[in-house]
C-alpha cells in the first residue's frame, strides 16, 4: 500500500488540511513523507514539485519566508524542467515567490515574479479569468507599496 502513488497524495492532502488547522508540525510531517514517498516510490518531477510548493505554502503561512521562499524556488526549479514554459503551475511558482519577496519588503523582486506569472498568464489564460485578476492586482500592490500610484492603475 506503501508504495501506491496515491498513497504520497494522501499524505500531501493530509498535510494541507493539517496546515489550514494551523497544526504546522503534522503538517509538515505529512507533506515531508509524501515527498520521501514521490522520490522512492514514483519520482515525478511534476508531484515532487507540487510537494515542495506546498510545503513553502505552509512556511509562509508560519511566516518563515525564508524558508518558504526557498521552497518555492525548488518547485519552480523543478517545474521549469517537467512543464512547458506557458504552464499555469510554472506561473504559481512566480506569484508564489512574488508573494514572499512583497512581504518581505523586497517589492523590485516581487514586482519582477509577478510580471513573469502575467505574462505566462497571458499567453495561456483568457483575459477575463480570475487568475488574471489576481495577478494584475499583485502587480499593482506592488506600485502602491514603492509609491507609484500613476502605474498602479491599469
Amino acid at each position: 500500500m506503501m508504495d501506491h502513488p496515491d498513497t504520497a497524495q494522501c499524505y500531501s492532502n493530509l498535510g494541507l488540511v493539517y496546515g489550514e488547522l494551523g497544526q504546522y508540525e503534522k503538517a509538515h510531517e505529512h507533506l515531508h513523507h509524501a515527498l520521501e514517498l514521490d522520490r522512492n516510490t514514483n519520482p515525478s518531477l511534476q508531484n515532487c514539485a507540487t510537494r515542495f510548493n506546498n510545503l513553502g505554502t505552509v512556511y509562509y503561512k508560519q511566516k518563515h519566508f525564508d524558508e518558504a521562499k526557498q521552497h518555492y524556488e525548488q518547485a519552480l526549479k523543478l517545474r521549469m524542467q517537467c512543464l512547458p514554459a506557458t504552464h499555469d503551475h510554472i506561473a504559481q511558482s512566480y506569484s508564489n515567490i512574488g508573494a514572499v519577496l512583497y512581504v518581505k519588503g523586497d517589492y523590485t523582486g516581487a514586482y519582477d515574479s509577478f510580471i513573469k506569472a502575467f505574462e505566462i498568464k497571458s499567453t495561456s489564460l483568457p483575459s477575463q479569468h480570475p487568475s488574471m485578476a489576481i495577478t494584475i492586482n499583485n502587480i499593482a500592490r506592488v506600485l502602491v507599496g514603492q509609491g507609484l500610484y500613476e502605474k498602479a492603475i491599469p
